[in-house]
């Protein structure tokens, strides 16, 4: 793959095709490499491409992952949906701390929010404050789509 296809921004990496045929079978090998040109352990990931609709999906942190107290909150909108419309969406974020019974809402975020970051296909919430340790579940919802994801616990250690 040529370098023009992929590049990092200190947060996100992305890795752009121009065409994937659907239903094969794919597998990226990445090695990380250091400022010093150290080479780091390879991940290998594998997947195929199946071309169906895809629904609001909240993506990280996964189910039942063990994450910092800065946790970022990943989420993918409906396949869809246009990037120009999807500017305009207003987000928020429920969190339930399990372990103090706490429930709060994050939110309303929109593309224009301090810490919140939009894609094409979806957008990520940083955190400003650290969130206590304990046992939490987390979804995402879109005030325009009047969707929302499927909740996904995770745990902060």
């Amino acid at each position: 793959m040529d370098r023009k296809s992929a590049w990092c921004d200190q947060v996100t990496c992305t890795i752009e095709f121009e065409t994937i045929p659907v239903n094969q079978n794919y597998r990226l090998q990445i090695t990380p490499v250091s400022q010093n040109g150290v080479a780091g352990q390879m991940s290998e990931l594998l997947f195929n491409v199946t071309d169906q609709p895809l629904n609001l999906k909240a993506l990280y942190p996964m189910e039942t992952e063990l994450v910092s107290n800065m946790p970022i909150f990943s989420w993918r909108l409906p396949s869809e949906t246009a990037f120009d419309t999807e500017k305009g969406y207003t987000y928020s974020i429920k969190l339930i701390n399990k372990t103090r019974s706490m429930e709060a809402t994050l939110g309303p975020f929109t593309c224009a929010s301090e810490n919140l970051y939009c894609y094409d296909g979806g957008a990520f919430l940083v955190m400003r404050d650290a969130l206590m340790a304990g046992d939490y579940i987390w979804g995402v919802s879109v005030l325009e789509l009047a969707k929302v994801s499927d909740p996904i616990n995770f745990v902060i250690k």
